[in-house]
């Protein structure tokens, strides 16, 4: 009798090995759509080409496909991300290895095109934002490129993870490195709380507290001169028993050739927010949030505006917002009000350049993967 157990429990050990050895990819199919009822301020003194318009917009419809294939050591992850509004655009499109290491341990390594690791609100899903939409900085980092990263979470310090990238530097879709230079990126977290807390806002996952800093070095040509960008940044998140705070800072050095018809300049961003899911006994315990953000972003200080909406005017904004959330990130309603407004308020001539555009946002999330 003992020799037969044994006997079963080595077959059964034999074919899990060999389903192991021979797994099947695992692949999903899902999406995202986030439709909004925007309110948009005219100011009928400032003469601006585009204030934007109220109505109901469908600010985003993506779908997405994964696949998963387990190997006896290593994980494989394939994953294709498309926008379908206002047209259609490849966001994600990569290959990716996953591994664990003694000592809980872990690496990945990501290739194709993917979100370079720089700033924790860039490379956050839209779908888990804690706000309607991202901050304004974002219009200032790397973003998706093309090119291959890794991450490491070390051994016997799952708490420090260092990431970093080599990726061609030229921006979203565009496919082939025409100058043969490359963007370097680098991204340490110190994560004492949480190492392998998914990256979402609000304190609707794990409890979580982490500091990481970056710095990217990108050099494009552009016609006859070239352009230099530095970036650093750094960033610190908490979540705890409903309570979440956010806040994160960047900085940027763009130098040009001396043939450049171009100054130089600097460039900063800057955002912090924070959130608290109200204890409600019942249904509603951690289902509604109050939310607040300050940001403000400065794209280009070295030379005056040309007038009000000048895409390089500094300005910032404070956000109010009052959540929903039905099922966590995935279903979810978001009212925000913005209030708007510049900190470059005159324009090469002297004249003022500040203008009302605040803005009352009401968008509801649905997200399937």
């Amino acid at each position: 009798m003992l020799c037969r157990l044994r006997g079963a429990l080595v077959a059964a050990a034999l074919l899990a090995a060999s389903a192991r050895a021979h797994a099947t990819p695992d692949i999903s199919l899902g999406g995202i759509i986030q439709p909004q009822l925007k309110w948009q301020q005219h100011d009928a003194n400032a003469n601006v080409a585009n204030q934007g318009e109220s109505g109901f917009v469908l600010r985003r419809a993506r779908l997405i496909a994964v696949g998963h294939l387990p190997t006896r050591s290593i994980l494989w992850e394939a994953r294709a991300e498309a926008d379908m509004v206002p047209g259609f655009q490849l966001l994600d499109a990569y290959l990716a290895a996953n591994a664990e290491l003694p000592k809980r341990g872990f690496w990945r390594i990501t290739l194709g095109q993917h979100f370079a690791p720089f700033s924790r609100q860039t490379i956050l899903s839209a779908a888990d934002l804690q706000m309607v939409d991202f901050a304004q900085l974002v219009s200032l980092t790397p973003g998706r490129q093309i090119g291959i990263s890794g991450i490491l979470g070390l051994p016997y310090a799952p708490w420090l993870q260092v990431s970093g990238g080599v990726f061609n530097g030229k921006g979203i879709n565009v496919v082939e490195n025409i100058d043969s230079n490359f963007m370097y990126v680098g991204r340490v977290a110190f994560r004492p709380i949480g190492p392998r807390a998914r990256l979402i806002e609000s304190a609707l996952g794990e409890d979580a507290v982490w500091v990481a800093f970056d710095i990217s070095w990108n050099k494009k040509r552009l016609g006859d001169f070239s352009e230099k960008t530095l970036l650093l940044g750094a960033d610190a998140f908490c979540s705890f028993k409903g309570f979440s705070a956010y806040v994160e800072y960047l900085w940027g050095d763009v130098t040009y050739t001396s043939n450049a018809p171009n100054p130089n300049y600097h460039l900063q961003g800057f955002n912090a927010q924070a959130g608290y899911l109200f204890p409600i006994p019942g249904w509603l315990f951690r289902r509604l949030e109050v939310t607040a953000r300050f940001e403000a972003v400065a794209p280009n200080q070295s030379v005056p505006i040309t007038g009000p909406g000048d895409p390089t005017q500094a300005r910032w904004s404070m956000i109010g917002g009052l959540s929903y959330y039905h099922r966590a990130h995935n279903v979810k309603v978001q009212l925000n009000y913005l209030h708007n407004a510049q900190l470059d308020d005159h324009d090469a001539a002297g004249k003022y350049a500040g203008y009302a555009n605040d803005q009352f946002l009401a968008q509801f999330t649905y997200r399937l993967e």
